[in-house]
């Protein structure tokens, strides 16, 4: 069975196993008692957490009533993936046991019509079946009687009117207005009144209840207060107060209607869900505490205005007073446990006073003689006739205008606008919970923005007829009302009736009844609030979450309702900050440096030493800003001195072994390859003969440059501190020997002017035809233009434009540099560009551009070692002497046993070799100049295959050739000119029989080529992947 109740914002809807499989989902018109507050009630079943997230599979069984069953016995079932064309919720599929062909029938007839406009009913007949929609609420699809919906009107009034008792004693608990309290809960049950017949009207839910709701008593209360106190102060008396507080409120309920319906009327409901959930728990605590104390405070006839308060309950009398306000609330729990019918709530509400009673004639004591013990309530002072009541707002017309101005203390009035911005927040927010709530059970898509509208015109209206007290949807009653069958407008209008009835009686119900029961009542609501948000919210938040929800709590207690909420705010903001700098810090890591070009396999064997030694990339990811790049920061010079200090010891170690070894310096000082200038050592093994290179390499490179690049890639935006970190941390790196590159900048971006502004120097490239990875660069948000160039376009995507060979330096202190557009494979452009003076930070548009300088600067000091040549052709004897260190190689002559068979292939600019899915037959040599491969526009493999460049001394397409795969990309001349050698397969096997050591050691080569090519591919990706999360829309 599930229970059901509501008090404001403190209804329950709780939920119990019981007999028949009755769940949340399946309630048709049994329905119990239960106790949870509002928002707990549906977490406590298990379907609701405290931020209003409702589980939709604790809710995914709906109600079909009166629906075939199946021939397993079960009903048919419904869900989302079954609604019909656009999502239709009223589409029906039938159970898995019904022939297709009905099943095909009742669904056609069913959405028929739905479409013909039956949808609040949806009944479709075949034979002996009647559907009645798959609506929750269609347990007799407007069908139930108008007794039943008159006798569930009356219990949902009655429950209401007890709780709108209790709030009125909660919002003016001020000693000032207890004389006015009686007649101030009348004008609390007319604004509910009010509430409920605007959605009577303007709900799109025929079985809605909107009532005042606790959400913003907190903030009625505080004014009240405030403006009670205020007037004490300048001596203004109590009717003034009223009058001033009265007329506050109706203008606060305004304007948050007001604000409300704009809200839905421009369809923004989803940006109140930005208020942080900590702020929102620590404030719907401090309401629960406020309600206990409130509770507590009118049973034992003391106020409670902080912790310390609580000690004056530590006396006989008080203690009398709170036994039984504490078993009201135990009795209401423990009927509700045990008792299962829906008149079991109503039955207790007007049992207790009468119980009250009874022992007040038992023992001989008078209902005034109670009230003048604080037992009760006395009789509400002024107008006893409804009409009668705006007078409490205290309006003296007959001085004229002068009276009217002095009928209101405005200073007091004016000081608690302000509030009103909270209490919008609050109201909005917890609205949009009321509707998620409502939409977990009832199938057909509800429009938040326009029940956001519905809400804030009840309030604007309730706010105009002088009854200004916010509130909104009670979810747990509509859900009762729309669970016992009631599909129409019946039960709303007896809830109107039946409060408009209370109002106009001549007396007030609360000189009836004890303190105690609204004491009792108060407790109960408070405690499920606090249970719900202060205690078991642990298990629906992070352990920092929930502190901060406690702190939130502990700021409104001590400081004050405004400043603990934007406190609470400020708190979570820091929290995010710190937690999200963290995480951006985490993400920042090392990544492998590489062009994508494909160099000779001795250039490559350089790198493939130094690289690792004397550079380090650094991708950052996120927004850098003042909470974490401190921390970057330091992590970047860190790693620098690490970097700086290897490479220290490894030159000194070098330096040393040099000395030690002039043989083998003299031996390898000469013109040529390094791996020509290890021919002639005598190692008895291949490793031998690797290490030898190395050591080599190294002591040739101890007078190579230190790079570090940072990668902005993935950096959607900085800050000024940001900027100013970097813009110190660029100084120290050069004063370390380090020089810094930024890649992924775009030239003109608000990061770029922001480095600038703080004094960094930047030298810009501007990729031209010499740039393998100009694209890419593009892609990254680099300094080309928004189109990203296409193969021989000479300009390279940059915004000038700039021709082949073009260098242009400059800079200045503070300045943008531009270095121009450049031959990157131009060692003449590249040392040009290394002098530059004054140019402090390389700036690149992508990573692989950047990789594409740094690789070409480290060759540059390699070929002035010696350890390559600086060669425009290569031929295949320089590509196999490039691999002769292997004994293997030393007895065959394998360019002279190939050379024959290779055929020439001469390509300007622009042509292509051959095209995206071709079949590799053949081997492929570069002489000289430059290919390039790169999937077309609007090719599949756009965007996932990288662009590659081939120089000199590469072999084309290895992957393709030995997989025997068609290509992902056509292979185009990049140079002005190029020179291919090809080898037909044909020839291939012609040297299988003629010459196969000679083949079987070209294979050798390829092989270890190939290798390479696959290595720089991965290094590459891993490139790609570390810009992917900004750069990278498609992905990678």
């Amino acid at each position: 069975g599930v229970g059901n109740m509501s008090f404001g914002h403190t209804s329950a809807l709780y939920v119990r196993g019981g007999g028949g499989g009755a769940t949340a989902g399946s309630l048709a018109s049994a329905v119990g008692g239960g106790l949870l507050s509002r928002r707990g009630s549906l977490r406590a079943s298990g379907h609701l957490d405290p931020a209003g997230e409702v589980d939709a599979e604790s809710l995914q069984a709906p109600l079909l009533s009166r629906l075939p069953q199946g021939a397993e016995g079960s009903p048919p079932s419904r869900s989302h993936a079954q609604c019909g064309p656009h999502g239709s919720p009223y589409s029906y599929h039938g159970s898995p046991g019904m022939p297709p062909d009905m099943r095909s029938r009742v669904s056609a007839n069913f959405e028929r019509k739905a479409k013909e406009g039956d949808a609040e009913q949806g009944d479709g007949c075949i034979g002996d079946t009647q559907l009645v929609g798959c609506n929750v609420a269609r347990k007799a699809a407007g069908q139930a009687p108008l007794s039943k919906c008159l006798v569930i009107g009356t219990i949902n009034a009655l429950v209401g009117i007890p709780a709108q008792t209790a709030f009125a004693t909660i919002v003016f608990q001020d000693g000032m207005y207890a004389p006015y309290l009686g007649a101030l809960c009348k004008f609390f049950f007319f604004s509910s009144a009010i509430h409920q017949t605007v959605f009577l009207l303007m709900s799109t839910l025929p079985f809605a209840v909107g009532q005042v709701q606790d959400v913003g008593l907190i903030f009625l209360s505080s004014m009240a207060s405030s403006i009670a106190a205020a007037c004490e102060t300048d001596g203004v008396g109590a009717a003034t107060a009223l009058g001033t507080t009265l007329l506050t409120f109706c203008i606060s309920t305004f304007v948050v209607g007001l604000l409300t319906m704009l809200v839905g009327r421009f369809r923004l409901a989803q940006l109140v869900q930005y208020v942080p959930l900590p702020v929102v728990g620590g404030y719907l605590g401090y309401v629960g505490y406020f309600i206990v104390a409130g509770g507590t405070g009118l049973a034992a006839g003391i106020e409670i205005n902080s912790v310390f308060d609580w000690a004056r309950l530590l006396n006989a009398d008080a203690f009398m007073r709170i036994v039984p306000m504490v078993a009201t609330t135990l009795s209401l729990v423990t009927a509700l446990e045990r008792l299962h019918h829906p008149l079991v709530l109503p039955a207790m509400l007007v049992a207790i006073p009468v119980a009250f009673h009874v022992v007040l004639l038992a023992s001989g004591v008078s209902l005034q003689q109670a009230q003048e013990a604080g037992w009760v309530m006395r009789p509400m002072e002024g107008a006893s006739r409804p009409w009668e009541l705006w007078a409490l707002f205290n309006v003296r017309l007959d001085g004229g205008l002068d009276g009217l101005l002095g009928s209101f203390h405005w200073k007091a009035l004016v000081s608690q606008l302000p509030k009103t911005v909270g209490l919008f927040m609050v109201v909005c927010f917890g609205s949009c919970m009321d509707v998620a709530a409502i939409q977990q059970d009832v199938p057909r898509p509800l429009d938040f923005n326009r029940e956001l509208v519905t809400v804030g015109a009840s309030n604007m209206v309730t706010a105009m007829v002088g009854a200004g007290y916010t509130g909104s949807y009670i979810f747990s009653q509509t859900i009762f009302t729309m669970r016992a069958g009631i599909n129409n407008r019946s039960s709303s209008l007896m809830v109107a009736i039946t409060e408009f009835a209370v109002f106009a009686l001549p007396f007030s119900v609360v000189q009836y009844v004890p303190k105690f029961f609204f004491g009792g009542l108060l407790l109960w609501f408070g405690s499920e609030i606090v249970n719900d948000w202060l205690i078991a919210s642990v298990r629906k938040l992070s352990r920092a979450e929930y502190v901060l929800l406690w702190m939130s709590f502990g700021v409104i207690m001590y400081f004050g309702l405004e400043e603990g909420i934007l406190a609470g705010i400020a708190l979570v903001t820091l929290y995010f900050a710190y937690e999200y700098s963290q995480r951006t810090v985490s993400a920042m890591a090392p990544v492998a440096l590489s062009s994508g070009y494909r160099h000779d396999y001795s250039s490559q064997l350089v790198l493939d030493v130094v690289m690792p030694r004397r550079v380090l990339a650094l991708t950052l990811q996120g927004y850098v800003f003042f909470g974490n790049c401190p921390t970057i920061s330091e992590r970047v010079e860190q790693a620098a001195r690490t970097l700086v200090k290897r490479a220290e010891e490894e030159d000194a170690c070098q330096i040393a072994e040099m000395e030690k070894e002039n043989s083998l310096q003299s031996a390898s000082s000469g013109p040529g390859s390094l791996a020509r200038s290890s021919r002639n050592t005598d190692r008895r093994s291949k490793a031998g003969q690797v290490q030898l290179l190395r050591q080599l390499t190294l002591q040739k490179m101890t007078s190579a440059p230190l790079f570090l690049a940072l990668d902005f890639s993935a950096v959607p935006a900085i800050d000024s501190t940001a900027a100013r970190t970097f813009a110190t941390l660029t100084n120290i790196l050069a004063a370390s020997g380090v020089q810094v590159i930024f890649s992924g900048l775009r030239k003109g971006s608000d990061i770029e002017a922001l480095l600038v502004a703080h004094g960094i120097e930047l030298a810009w490239y501007i990729g031209g035809s010499g740039d393998a990875s100009r694209r890419d660069g593009n892609r990254r948000g680099g300094d080309g233009g928004d189109t990203p160039a296409r193969d021989g376009d000479s300009s390279g995507g940059g915004r000038g434009g700039a021709r082949d060979g073009d260098v242009s330096l400059g800079g200045g202190f503070g300045g943008s540099a531009a270095l121009g557009s450049f031959d990157l494979s131009d060692d003449d452009a590249v040392g040009s560009a290394l002098a530059a003076p004054g140019c402090k930070v390389w700036s690149f548009g992508g990573l692989a551009l950047a990789a594409r300088f740094v690789e070409e600067a480290l060759l540059r000091t390699a070929r002035a070692g010696g350890l390559v040549h600086a060669q425009a052709v290569m031929t295949l004897d320089d590509v196999v002497a490039s691999h002769s260190n292997l004994p293997m190689f030393a007895a065959v002559d394998v360019a002279g046993a190939v050379g024959p068979h290779l055929e020439e292939i001469t390509l300007s600019k622009g042509d292509v070799l051959y095209t995206e899915g071709a079949v590799v037959e053949d081997l492929y040599l570069v002489e000289s100049g430059r290919m390039r491969t790169e999937p077309a526009a609007g090719s599949r493999w756009e965007g996932l295959c990288p662009a590659v460049e081939y120089g000199p001394g590469c072999f084309l397409s290895l992957v393709d050739l030995f997989t025997a795969r068609h290509t992902r990309a056509p292979a185009v001349c990049f140079s002005t000119t190029a020179t291919i050698r090809r080898l037909p397969r044909a020839k291939m096997r012609q040297l299988m029989n003629d010459a196969p050591m000679a083949l079987s050691l070209l294979q050798v080569c390829m092989a270890r080529s190939l290798a390479y090519d696959l290595a720089s591919a991965q290094e590459q990706a891993e490139v790609s992947r570390s810009a992917a999360p900004y750069a990278h829309p498609r992905g990678t």
